[in-house]
């Protein structure tokens, strides 16, 4: 609402100055709103997550056990993460492009100009996502990494509907949380834990940015920047932690 009365500011509909008490003509900029939240994401620890895996661990179920693989290990965005084609997996430089994100039903740019720097891939992570590739039936540069078979690969799988139906119930089945339980649970909670296990191993916070992809204080980060080995490297901390360092069978 504050976007429609600057509209009609800018354009001379409505006064743009202050009134006769002093106060803002717009009125939206009187309104009172809490700025903060007291939200806190559900953190799942490597151990955690092994029993998680575990559960998605079945030939039916290898899109879903790779898609929480690849959101535990890169902390991509779920936008991004179901975006991805296979043309943006850079297997030589060891990273995953993040150019586009799919977000309720259609393709977007991304979230902001730092999301679109590349995500490192460690060659355990390249590992498993080839032995995806073997097995998906869609499987050209320009097909979806996770595809909705029900649509015939023409766009991702819904990550709301997959992350309930799939991530979820293998949390509650692996008893990281309760059946019961009204906890905000999803794809992004694997962000969150990425970047507190990181903390953790006291990987640089400069390296934890650049993983996350998060805007830094001193600047800005609008264009693709290259993987780094350190990135790399703690990605692979993360890997030999849930056990998956080594190559798939």
């Amino acid at each position: 609402m504050s976007q429609v009365y600057r509209h009609g500011q800018r354009h001379q509909l409505i006064p743009a100055a202050l009134d006769d008490k002093g106060r803002p003509t717009n009125p939206c900029r009187l309104a009172r709103c809490k700025s903060t939240s007291a939200y806190e994401a559900r953190v799942v620890e490597p151990e955690q997550m092994i029993a998680i895996l575990a559960e998605l661990d079945t030939p039916e179920t290898l899109l879903e056990w790779t898609l929480a693989l690849v959101h535990a290990a890169t902390a991509l965005r779920p936008e991004e993460a179901f975006g991805l084609k296979w043309m943006d997996i850079d297997w030589r430089k060891n990273q995953i492009h993040v150019r586009r994100a799919w977000s309720k039903g259609k393709l977007t740019e991304g979230k902001t100009p730092n999301s679109l720097a590349p995500v490192p891939m460690h060659p355990a992570l390249a590992q498993y996502l080839m032995a995806w590739r073997r097995e998906s039936l869609y499987s050209k540069d320009t097909d979806f990494l996770f595809p909705s078979y029900r649509l015939k690969g023409r766009v991702p799988r819904a990550a709301s509907t997959c992350g309930k139906q799939y991530l979820r119930a293998a949390a509650v089945r692996a008893g990281v949380i309760d059946a019961g339980d009204c906890v905000r649970f999803g794809w992004h909670n694997l962000r969150h834990s990425l970047a507190t296990f990181f903390g953790s191993k006291e990987v640089p916070v400069t390296v934890i940015q650049k993983t996350l992809r998060q805007k830094k204080l001193e600047m800005t980060l609008r264009y693709t920047h290259a993987v780094n080995s350190q990135q790399v490297a703690a990605q692979g901390l993360f890997l030999e932690a849930i056990k998956l360092s080594g190559m798939p069978n």
